[in-house]
Protein backbone atom coordinates (compact mmCIF):
# COMPACT_ATOMS: atom_id res chain seq x y z
CA UNK A 1 0.00 0.00 0.00
CA UNK A 2 1.56 3.28 -1.12
CA UNK A 3 2.45 5.67 1.66
CA UNK A 4 2.49 3.08 4.44
CA UNK A 5 5.37 4.00 6.77
CA UNK A 6 7.81 1.16 7.42
CA UNK A 7 10.78 1.28 9.80
CA UNK A 8 13.74 -1.13 9.66
CA UNK A 9 15.69 -1.97 12.83
CA UNK A 10 17.87 -4.60 14.45
CA UNK A 11 19.92 -5.70 11.43
CA UNK A 12 22.04 -8.73 12.40
CA UNK A 13 24.43 -11.02 10.54
CA UNK A 14 24.99 -14.33 12.33
CA UNK A 15 27.65 -15.50 12.32
CA UNK A 16 29.47 -12.43 11.04
CA UNK A 17 32.43 -14.52 9.86
CA UNK A 18 31.87 -17.63 7.75
CA UNK A 19 33.99 -20.14 5.90
CA UNK A 20 33.90 -19.83 2.11
CA UNK A 21 30.85 -21.77 0.86
CA UNK A 22 28.95 -21.62 4.17
CA UNK A 23 25.86 -19.54 4.96
CA UNK A 24 25.15 -16.68 7.36
CA UNK A 25 21.70 -15.52 8.42
CA UNK A 26 20.89 -11.87 7.80
CA UNK A 27 17.85 -10.76 9.81
CA UNK A 28 16.09 -7.54 10.75
CA UNK A 29 12.77 -6.29 12.05
CA UNK A 30 10.35 -4.37 9.83
CA UNK A 31 7.59 -2.38 11.56
CA UNK A 32 4.51 -0.81 10.00
CA UNK A 33 4.27 2.41 12.00
CA UNK A 34 0.98 3.39 10.38
CA UNK A 35 -2.57 2.31 11.14
CA UNK A 36 -3.40 0.76 7.76
CA UNK A 37 -2.14 -2.64 6.57
CA UNK A 38 0.60 -2.63 3.96
CA UNK A 39 3.23 -4.71 2.19
CA UNK A 40 6.94 -4.01 2.45
CA UNK A 41 9.37 -5.50 -0.07
CA UNK A 42 12.60 -6.41 1.72
CA UNK A 43 15.56 -6.39 -0.68
CA UNK A 44 18.94 -7.91 0.21
CA UNK A 45 22.03 -6.15 -1.14
CA UNK A 46 25.69 -6.99 -0.87
CA UNK A 47 27.59 -3.88 -1.92
CA UNK A 48 31.15 -5.16 -1.87
CA UNK A 49 30.97 -8.53 -3.58
CA UNK A 50 33.27 -8.23 -6.58
CA UNK A 51 32.16 -9.05 -10.10
CA UNK A 52 32.37 -12.78 -10.62
CA UNK A 53 31.81 -13.65 -6.97
CA UNK A 54 28.66 -15.70 -6.61
CA UNK A 55 26.16 -14.51 -4.03
CA UNK A 56 23.51 -17.05 -3.04
CA UNK A 57 20.50 -15.69 -1.15
CA UNK A 58 17.56 -17.83 0.02
CA UNK A 59 14.59 -17.62 -0.14
CA UNK A 60 15.64 -15.02 -2.76
CA UNK A 61 17.02 -11.48 -2.88
CA UNK A 62 13.55 -9.97 -2.27
CA UNK A 63 10.71 -10.90 0.09
CA UNK A 64 7.27 -9.33 0.44
CA UNK A 65 6.17 -8.86 4.06
CA UNK A 66 2.52 -7.95 4.74
CA UNK A 67 1.92 -6.18 8.03
CA UNK A 68 -1.14 -4.87 9.82
CA UNK A 69 -0.97 -1.34 11.21
CA UNK A 70 1.43 -1.27 14.16
CA UNK A 71 2.70 -4.82 13.48
CA UNK A 72 6.36 -5.90 13.41
CA UNK A 73 7.92 -9.01 11.84
CA UNK A 74 11.41 -10.42 11.62
CA UNK A 75 12.67 -11.00 8.08
CA UNK A 76 15.57 -13.38 7.39
CA UNK A 77 17.79 -14.19 4.44
CA UNK A 78 20.36 -17.00 4.29
CA UNK A 79 23.45 -15.73 2.47
CA UNK A 80 26.58 -17.33 1.03
CA UNK A 81 29.20 -15.27 -0.79
CA UNK A 82 31.76 -17.09 -2.91
CA UNK A 83 34.61 -14.68 -2.39
CA UNK A 84 37.02 -14.09 0.49
CA UNK A 85 37.02 -10.72 2.18
CA UNK A 86 34.76 -8.39 4.11
CA UNK A 87 31.44 -7.65 2.46
CA UNK A 88 28.86 -4.97 3.27
CA UNK A 89 25.33 -6.37 3.76
CA UNK A 90 22.75 -3.60 3.27
CA UNK A 91 19.02 -3.34 3.99
CA UNK A 92 17.47 0.12 3.38
CA UNK A 93 20.75 1.96 4.01
CA UNK A 94 21.47 0.08 7.27
CA UNK A 95 24.52 -2.14 6.99
CA UNK A 96 26.59 -4.78 8.75
CA UNK A 97 29.76 -6.60 7.76
CA UNK A 98 30.04 -10.21 6.71
CA UNK A 99 33.54 -11.65 6.48
CA UNK A 100 34.22 -14.69 4.30
CA UNK A 101 37.44 -16.62 4.90
CA UNK A 102 38.49 -19.88 3.26
CA UNK A 103 41.09 -20.45 6.01
CA UNK A 104 38.76 -20.86 8.99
Amino acid sequence: MAGTPFVISGLKVEPNTIRLGNFATVSFVVTNTGTAPGTYTAVFKCETAQTGQGVTVTPGPAQDVTLAGGESKTVSFNVSIMGNGTHKVVIEGIWERLTVDSQI
